[in-house]
């Protein structure tokens, strides 16, 4: 049995916005741009992917997974709400202006130590992340092999859970834009034939 877990390509709306120093206030309007954002650039994860007739496709209902499917000529089985990203924590930090992306990483960074939970706490998505890694082993279990098309968050969260229910890690391709995680239960190295 095999779980991969990919993460979706570069979004055309952070690709198209560049670093230009904003207000946090601005930044909810520039996340829903970049939640509503199909996808730029080719895949480069074609090895990961290359045998998919008995792959069982999961995906988050965001456009920008959705798209990466469609970019790899793929559609998926079940759209499931779980695979969301974790929503960020939006806050106002009055005269100052930092890049969207800077933004970005010091709202996670309060998400992450529970400084502000934001729409959706990290104990909450935690939990969403082992429902989620439960859901992934059964259509494992049924399917044989699963591919889950998310988000960098909820798919660390993921493989956590995976890991700790005993799946073991054998292939890991980085954290960036069109990366992937394959898991293998114990004692498998390669998917079943």
């Amino acid at each position: 049995m095999e779980i991969v877990l990919v993460r979706h390509g570069e979004p055309e709306f952070s690709a198209q916005q560049g670093s230009a120093r904003v207000k946090a206030t601005h930044m909810p309007g520039w996340i829903a741009g970049y939640d509503a954002s199909s996808v730029t650039g080719e895949p480069d994860c074609h090895a990961i992917l290359a045998d998919t007739r008995r792959t069982f496709v999961m995906s988050s209902p965001l456009p920008r997974a959705l798209a990466s499917l469609q970019a790899i000529n793929l559609t998926p089985d079940r759209i499931v709400d779980d695979l969301r990203e974790a929503p960020l924590p939006v806050f106002n930090l009055p005269f100052l202006r930092l890049s969207p992306q800077a933004w970005l990483v010091l709202f996670r960074l309060c998400w992450f130590t529970g400084a502000l939970a934001g729409p959706e706490s990290k104990k909450q998505t935690m939990q969403r992340a082992e429902k989620m890694a439960r859901a992934l082993i059964a259509h494992a279990q049924q399917y044989d092999r699963v591919l889950s098309m998310g988000h960098g968050v909820i798919n660390r969260l993921i493989s956590r859970e995976l890991e700790k229910a005993g799946w073991v890690k054998r292939e890991r391709t980085g954290n960036g834009y069109w990366s992937s995680v394959t898991f293998t239960t114990a004692g498998h190295d390669t998917p079943a034939a």
